[in-house]
C-alpha cells in the first residue's frame, strides 16, 4: 500500500504477532512524542532493549526505508538507529511475583507459563 491509497495517513503502527499482550497505551505513548516538523521513527524500548518492531513510522520516510533495504541494509533496527529514532521506554509489568517485559513473546513452553502468570495477575 502506498501513499496514493491513503493520502491523509501520516503514520503507521507496527507490532509483533508473537507478542500476546499488546499494551493498551502503546499507540498513545508513541504518538505523544511525534514531532511533525521533523518526522522520524518512534520505537519502543524496555529494560530488555530496543523493540523496533513496535513502532510508529512516518509515511514520509517509506521510500527512504525501502531504498535502504534495497541497497543492502541488513536490518530495520540499523535503519532506525541511522534515522535517530525516538525511543519510548515501557517499564516491566509486575505479574505473579515477577517482572515481565511488556514485549515478551511466546516461542517456548516456558514463555507460555509466563503469559499465564501475566493473565492471572491481570485478572486479579
Amino acid at each position: 500500500m502506498g501513499p496514493h491509497h491513503r493520502p491523509n495517513c501520516r503514520y503507521v503502527i507496527t507490532a509483533a504477532s508473537d507478542t500476546p499482550f499488546l499494551l493498551a497505551n502503546l499507540v498513545s505513548r508513541l504518538r505523544a512524542v511525534i514531532d511533525e516538523e521533523k518526522p522520524k521513527p518512534i520505537v519502543a524500548r524496555s529494560e530488555a532493549g530496543l523493540h523496533p518492531v513496535f513502532g510508529l513510522w512516518p509515511v514520509a520516510l517509506a521510500a527512504d526505508l525501502e531504498d535502504s533495504l534495497r541497497t543492502g541494509a541488513g536490518k530495520v533496527s540499523d535503519w532506525v538507529r541511522q534515522r535517530y529514532a525516538e525511543e519510548v521506554v515501557f517499564p516491566a509489568v509486575e505479574a505473579g511475583g515477577r517482572n515481565i517485559d511488556p514485549f515478551f513473546n511466546i516461542n517456548r513452553p516456558d514463555d507460555l507459563a509466563t503469559a499465564e502468570a501475566f493473565l492471572q495477575a491481570s485478572a486479579a
